[in-house]
């Protein structure tokens, strides 16, 4: 028997479904940066081929990355609308949290600290990098060196100027100059999917008082709302009830779609 949280969970992702399906053209941002997220997941694809990665995971649906690469590849209102219009929802909540949490008095003397995986080269989220009041620190994986490799060093025209961040390590993440440095941290559950949570813990540490902590990919890229047997057997359901029950942060479940996990910092 389904749980009341999933019940809700259900009726919110059906309310949640956005209305840009029906506009004119539909889904504006993708629908404007198509050409360049198509270019930059083809490039992925062809590097993974010519890698020779094990295709068994992806064979039973288990390899996340390469499912959303290969849609991202084919994203389009007509080739791909679920997902383009998912991808819409999911930048345009991102984009949402990322300007909430942005101090107002943010300056090149008091910059805006991210802590983020390396996301799609969409112009907003690139122009950014280039903003003297952000200072942007990327997780050092694979996800960065395709930005690197196939968008900055290879498609990039340079109209938003220099491109500034930091990269890291996950073993850096209980240094004195992360911990509870930054403004807003941003992570997929790919990163952080462990049966202890321990890696989790230190990336939400990393928040400052105030700050805003973002999980995308909360949901089991959905199965959690959808299916009443996912719920108390997902490791996803686990990680929801662990970061729950920090009572340092004020932690928020938004149930649309791939599902995220939004937290605010209330004390050290």
């Amino acid at each position: 028997m389904s749980s009341a949280w999933v019940k809700r969970a259900k009726v919110a992702r059906k309310l949640s479904r956005s209305s840009i399906v029906q506009q004119e053209g539909g889904y504006p941002l993708y629908a404007a940066e198509s050409d360049v997220l198509v270019e930059f997941s083809n490039k992925v694809l062809e590097f993974r081929n010519r890698s020779h990665v094990d295709r068994r995971s992806i064979a039973v649906g288990a390899d996340g990355d390469a499912f959303f690469y290969d849609a991202t590849a084919s994203l389009s209102r007509i080739n791909n609308p679920d997902f383009a219009e998912t991808s819409s929802l999911t930048w345009m909540h991102n984009k949402m949290w990322y300007e909430l949490a942005r101090p107002h008095d943010a300056s090149g003397e008091k910059k805006y600290k991210v802590l983020s995986m390396a996301m799609l080269p969409v112009s907003d989220y690139i122009s950014e990098l280039a903003n003297p009041a952000v200072d942007t620190w990327f997780v050092n994986n694979l996800d960065l060196y395709f930005l690197e490799r196939f968008y900055i060093n290879n498609m990039y025209d340079g109209s938003h100027g220099d491109l500034v961040y930091t990269a890291f390590d996950t073993s850096d993440l209980t240094s004195p100059e992360m911990i509870a440095e930054f403004d807003f941290v941003r992570i997929p559950s790919k990163l952080v999917l462990w049966q202890d949570f321990g890696l989790l813990d230190k990336y939400m540490d990393c928040t400052k008082v105030g700050g805003t902590f973002l999980l995308n990919f909360a949901g089991s890229y959905g199965d959690l709302y959808v299916n009443d047997n996912v719920e108390f057997n997902s490791i996803y359901y686990d990680m929801a009830r662990h970061i729950a029950a920090r009572s340092d942060f004020l932690t928020f479940h938004v149930p649309y779609d791939q599902g995220m996990i939004v937290c605010r910092r209330v004390s050290a």
